[in-house]
């Protein structure tokens, strides 16, 4: 039994990204979620493009397995080391 109505998840898989889309057919009819994986490839290659296109590294608090901190947080962090 689904707990949810749509189940996405993803893996890299020898080097290639993976999604899978679980959905009740009963929330949702087949045209439906193709026009919401369509959407979904589309906004996931817009954030590959944007990330491709950055000059500078960002980090965010899971690039360095700090989950417990905030954006904001880590910023103060890197603040420290610029000055």
């Amino acid at each position: 039994e689904r707990t949810h109505a749509l189940d996405i998840n993803g893996m890299v898989i020898g080097g290639r990204l993976k999604i899978s889309f679980v959905y009740n057919k009963y929330y949702f009819d087949e045209s439906m979620i193709s026009k919401f994986i369509e959407l979904y490839r589309i906004k996931l290659i817009d954030i590959l493009e944007h990330c491709e296109g950055k000059d500078e590294v960002e980090f965010t608090p899971s690039d360095i397995t700090a989950n417990s901190l905030s954006l904001n947080d880590l910023e103060d962090v890197f603040a420290i080391f610029e000055s």
